[in-house]
């Protein structure tokens, strides 16, 4: 693919490499994953650039499969910043291009860069950049009438039960009880893709396992090699002088700041993860509350469950809000037609669902006893 000729702070003509091609920095297949249709890629820089943003990377997709190059309908290219011609703007953001598809987008502050051209996505960063790789496929998966949702989800047979929540409530507690028994199938623990014919496709995002989470995985916890610390201003700045060395790989291998990053496939057998699009069958929204000592269940409707969907995505993505206003902007559309465009897919997708249902747990619950409660409450009601 080449990138034409634009502005004096587009990105320079280059030619990205054939997928699985060697570069100087090591094979391709080392650095691209799939999700779905969706390829994405870290495109060839500096051995230090490719270091950093390919760990973060691997950090946010090391539960998916590496791509071969093929079966894909759209991609995901990561690249460098520093490929950028001319940084220097009179103002902290500009735009070239008359509408959104080909448009390119610069944000000099934040040293990141974005070009949707059809079906390919173009991210720029630095190793310094932020960089959410949930926040940049949302794009791609609009374009295919689908979206991701913050939710637990679970298949049994070809029936799949969607469990939207807020981080702390319980998703991964729930999840490690339920998935004992050998007909659940897991579609996703924090994040899954919705589409707007009313299925669910899996997104194996990795577990974020923290000390209170051994009593629901307490074979993984004690086998594990690994030491979970606060993360606290000492080991922050040990851990950034490790980076900077290239030991970033020996302090991750030994020491975990806060919690524990474990992609799916350690966790569970191959036969339980769910790799196929499944029908969404039930809906049950997970909440933490003060006013109850056990758990209440209430009915809720449709609406107000694809209201929380979204409210919980723009949550997770709060810190990436401000490009998407500054990109929206530029592109001449009104952000709100953005969050109508997500509204309307999770709308749809609920249509034709049977059973939708809110949980209230105690906040006095340990993981242990949230996950064996709202179990017991899924297995009697939903399935």
């Amino acid at each position: 693919m080449e990138l034409g000729e634009g502005p004096s702070w587009a990105p320079k003509r280059r030619i990205a490499p054939k997928a699985g091609s060697a570069t100087k920095t090591g094979k391709m297949k080392d650095t691209e994953y799939r999700v779905g249709s969706i390829r994405v890629r870290l495109l060839p820089s500096g051995r230090q650039w490719t270091r950093a943003v390919g760990y973060t990377l691997r950090c946010q997709l090391q539960g998916f499969e590496t791509s071969d190059g093929d079966g894909y309908t759209y991609s995901l290219d990561i690249s460098d910043f520093s490929l950028l011609r001319d940084r220097s703007r009179p103002s902290p953001t500009a735009f070239a291009g008359g509408n959104r598809e080909g448009g390119f987008f610069i944000d000099v502050a934040k040293s990141i860069a974005l070009q949707q051209d059809g079906n390919t996505l173009t991210f720029w960063c630095s190793p310094a950049s932020p960089l959410s790789i949930t926040f940049l496929l949302q794009f791609l998966l609009l374009s295919q009438r689908k979206t991701l949702v913050h939710a637990a989800a679970v298949s049994i047979g070809d029936r799949a039960f969607l469990f939207p929540a807020f981080g702390g409530v319980g998703k991964t507690a729930l999840l490690g009880t339920l998935m004992r028994s050998g007909e659940v199938r897991l579609l996703g623990d924090d994040l899954v893709i919705l589409s707007e014919d009313g299925y669910v496709e899996p997104y194996f995002r990795p577990f974020c396992l923290y000390p209170y989470h051994a009593a629901v995985f307490p074979e993984y916890f004690q086998g594990s090699r690994f030491v979970i610390a606060p993360a606290s201003l000492p080991l922050r700045c040990a851990r950034r002088l490790f980076c900077l060395a290239g030991g970033s790989r020996v302090f991750d291998s030994h020491v975990a700041l806060g919690y524990m990053v474990v992609a799916p496939q350690v966790l569970f057998p191959e036969a339980q993860l769910e790799r196929r699009a499944v029908r969404l069958e039930a809906v049950c929204l997970l909440e933490r509350s003060q006013r109850c000592s056990s758990l209440k269940d209430y009915e809720t409707t449709k609406p107000q469950i694809a209201q929380f969907l979204g409210n919980v995505m723009y949550h997770e993505w709060y810190e990436n809000l401000r490009v998407l206003f500054a990109y929206n902007a530029h592109a001449q559309e009104a952000p709100w037609n953005y969050f109508a465009r997500v509204g309307k897919i999770i709308e749809s997708a609920l249509k034709d669902v049977r059973t939708i249902r809110r949980l209230d747990i105690p906040a006095s619950f340990g993981a242990a006893e949230a996950g064996a409660a709202i179990t017991c409450y899924v297995r009697a009601e939903l399935l």
